[in-house]
């Protein structure tokens, strides 16, 4: 048995929502992954103490008490050693990771579990992961998305007005394959300058979100990326920037640490403050073209 677990890679599973299943439009939701005999969920809408709060809950979800029971469900069948299959008297055991298998045929419906794939390591941190896959798979806030339109239409117009954006060095949603802890892991830039090798990399960061737990995932995605690119010595440090929309009234005193955070690891650019440095660094992008 124990030969079986090691042998078993990490797995996850990625948990969706469809509104409408005439549409079949499914929405990430949550996460489940299994390493060495070990489970971690994590579910949109949980507080940092990992309990359930409505009010956090996006509004694609329509739903809100079917998903608060879903969500109930699942960590209830996690919380016990095996796991059964749906309509069945078959259950397999958490110490291996087929366990997930069970827990994917409990959940028909606008409600269900897919399976995410897996990694090619062990893990030595389940949680580390845990944060990782849902901060790049799990849909966000819809109001963030809202909020984050004002930093991006900031962007795209300074990208418009130097002409960098016709440049074909130009790259948006630029994705950079790294080695993370001996694990192949894909990062996802909002822009970057490259002409065969990688030359730049910017990703936006919007400081104007009224909900601080929020706000701070995303910092600590942005660092976390930009981290990874110095580590593998992809890029030096001022060839990297975190492109920011800091408003007087986000302004927090954990607000100023989170800056420092971002600095630590990349420049950090606010783009209406900074418009015109940024401005200038984008046209002679352009030109290098």
């Amino acid at each position: 048995m124990d030969a079986l677990v090691n042998a078993d890679r990490p797995r996850y599973l990625v948990a969706k929502f469809i509104p409408d299943l005439r549409r079949l439009e499914p929405r990430n939701v949550g996460i489940v992954l299994w390493a060495n005999g070990e489970t971690s969920a994590r579910f949109v809408g949980e507080r940092e103490d990992g309990a359930l709060d409505l009010r956090r809950v996006p509004g694609f979800i329509t739903d809100k008490r079917a998903y608060e029971q879903w969500v109930k469900f699942w960590r209830a069948e996690l919380s016990k050693p095996t796991i059964e299959f749906l309509r069945t008297s078959r259950a397999l055991s958490k110490g291996s990771s087929r366990c997930l298998d069970a827990l994917m045929s409990t959940s028909p419906g606008n409600f269900y579990l897919s399976d995410g794939g897996t990694l090619l390591d062990q893990l030595d941190d389940i949680e580390e992961a845990m944060s990782f896959l849902f901060g790049e798979l799990v849909d966000s806030k819809e109001s963030e998305r809202v909020k984050e339109k004002s930093l991006e239409t900031l962007c795209a117009g300074l990208l418009r007005e130097s002409h960098f954006i016709d440049s074909p060095h130009f790259k948006e949603q630029y994705p950079v394959r790294l080695k993370v802890d001996g694990v192949d892991a894909e990062f996802h830039f909002s822009y970057a300058a490259a002409n065969g090798t990688l030359q730049k990399l910017y990703q936006r960061v919007s400081f104007v979100d009224d909900r601080q737990a929020e706000m701070q995932k995303a910092v600590l995605s942005c660092a976390y990326m930009f981290e990874k690119i110095m580590d593998n010595k992809l890029l030096r440090l001022e060839d990297t920037a975190a492109l920011v929309l800091v408003r007087p009234e986000a302004l927090l005193e954990s607000t100023y640490h989170e800056l420092d955070l971002l600095r630590s690891v990349t420049r950090v650019i606010d783009v209406e403050t900074e418009r015109e440095p940024i401005l200038a660094e984008f046209r002679e992008l352009a030109a290098a073209s």
